[in-house]
């Protein structure tokens, strides 16, 4: 679920934590023009989401999507290892 959504009905309160997946402004921008949004409806989209800054301050876990897709994957990796050993300390 957006993390935004989840923020802004307040489901975040009720959560062990919330992962947020970020990326910089201008990749945002340049990822949903590449999945086919014009640039005004990506600025649009963009300017109608929670700020990144605010999803962000709220994350227990941050996932950096601005590098490589093989960074991206490595960081996944690493928080669903933690995740499981969390899960089997319980």
């Amino acid at each position: 679920m957006e993390a935004a959504l989840l923020i802004e009905s307040g489901i975040h309160k009720k959560l062990d934590g919330l992962v947020v997946a970020w990326c910089e402004p201008q990749q945002q921008l340049e990822r949903l023009v590449a999945r086919g949004l014009s640039e005004a409806e990506a600025r649009r989209r963009i300017v109608a989401q929670l700020p990144v800054a605010e999803k962000l301050r709220l994350a227990t876990e941050k996932i950096d999507c601005s590098g490589s897709l093989e960074q991206t994957r490595l960081q996944v990796q690493t928080l669903a290892g933690k995740l499981r050993r969390a899960q089997t300390a319980r």
